[in-house]
């Protein structure tokens, strides 16, 4: 295609198809229809604009629109176009590649679309914009830990969506599901007490992060689960399905830590996730396996620091404003697919 040549009727539907099979209602959840931050619908027409095509200028203002946002989301930035950054067309007009760039100068709408579809989940970084959502998980301020109390606490958080659909949405424009749990009190602060190195091992634990994103071949999604502050084990939990997630509804250790030094490397800190059909239930799980036993420190001595934390979302929530040449702002936002509940459970012991 050069220049001059006008975008014809099999040009545009073969442009928006891209976009709503990649990012569309089953992919990222971006609705197809008239709406400013929709994506548009297949117009008809053949192959001689003056003749036989019905491309307006408001669907393809949209569909760069779409494309826009979803390049943003991805690479951080806009990118640029030859001419104007949202030209004001009129309705009858003939639409050249000329008015968005064209293919062999790298700044057209074709190669907008061909660059968002280009970008990989699996090993670029998403750069746009994402904002946080936090739930309270309410402290255990009982004693535990000791032959005379318990060895185990543990406490579920389920993340739930109103249907798989809007889950799958959800993480497949790089949303993240997040625990993190802090020791406080105590005799947190005093070297080679118990809750010292809980609060240490916790602290530098940091968030448990799981998330979805294609495997290396791009046949199919993997969960991917890991500590943000590093260290301890996650795991890549593989699915079968090369559209989205598959919820099997089975429990799996998703990531496992070990208290540090000679004293209590017998504790762990556990995570287990069950994805169901419209939620992830977070299991965690400390366990105080210290006897005093190693002929270091012979006392088995409570967990007296409160355990507290906090359950958090992250979700896309890139938007981009546009102003055409008769400086009317129009605004392209990504759906917003937070879960519609997040229920931070409560703790129980054993």
């Amino acid at each position: 295609m050069a220049a001059n040549d006008p975008i014809t009727a099999a040009n545009f539907n073969n442009l928006r198809d891209d976009l709503e099979n990649n990012f569309g209602p089953t992919r990222w959840g971006i609705p197809v229809g008239t709406a400013i931050a929709n994506i548009p619908n297949t117009v008809t027409g053949g192959s001689n604009p003056l003749t036989s095509d019905t491309v307006l200028a408001a669907d393809v203002e949209r569909l760069f629109g779409i494309s826009q946002v979803v390049y943003y989301h991805q690479l951080g930035v806009q990118k640029t176009v030859t001419g104007t950054t949202f030209p004001d067309f009129s309705d009858g007009q003939t639409i050249f590649w000329a008015d968005w760039g064209e293919a062999g100068d790298v700044q057209g709408i074709y190669d907008i679309i061909n660059d968002i579809k280009a970008w990989s989940a699996f090993s670029d970084p998403w750069l746009g914009d994402f904002d946080t959502t936090d739930t309270a998980i309410s402290a255990y301020s009982t004693n535990w830990g000791n032959t005379s109390t318990t060895d185990v606490l543990e406490r579920t958080v389920t993340y739930t969506w109103g249907n798989i659909q809007s889950m799958t949405n959800f993480f497949l424009m790089g949303g993240e599901v997040r625990v993190s749990l802090t020791a406080s009190g105590g005799n947190v602060g005093t070297t080679d007490t118990k809750d010292d190195n809980w609060a240490l091992m916790l602290s530098n634990t940091g968030n448990v992060v799981l998330k979805l994103q294609p495997n290396s071949g791009g046949t199919a999604y993997e969960w991917v689960s890991f500590a943000s502050g590093g260290g301890g084990s996650g795991t890549t939990q593989s699915t079968t399905n090369p559209a989205g997630p598959v919820n099997s509804g089975n429990e799996y250790l998703g990531y496992s830590r070990s208290g540090s030094g000679s004293i209590y490397n017998d504790n762990s800190y556990e995570v287990y996730y069950t994805i169901g059909a419209n939620s992830v239930e977070v299991r965690m799980v400390l366990t105080d396996g210290d006897t005093g036993t190693s002929g270091i420190d012979p006392i088995d001595e409570a967990v007296t620091a409160e355990i507290s934390g906090t359950a958090q979302i992250s979700y896309a929530s890139s938007s981009i404003t546009l102003a055409d040449n008769a400086a009317v702002n129009h605004v392209f936002s990504l759906p917003d697919k937070q879960p519609g509940t997040t229920d931070s459970g409560s703790w129980s012991v054993s």
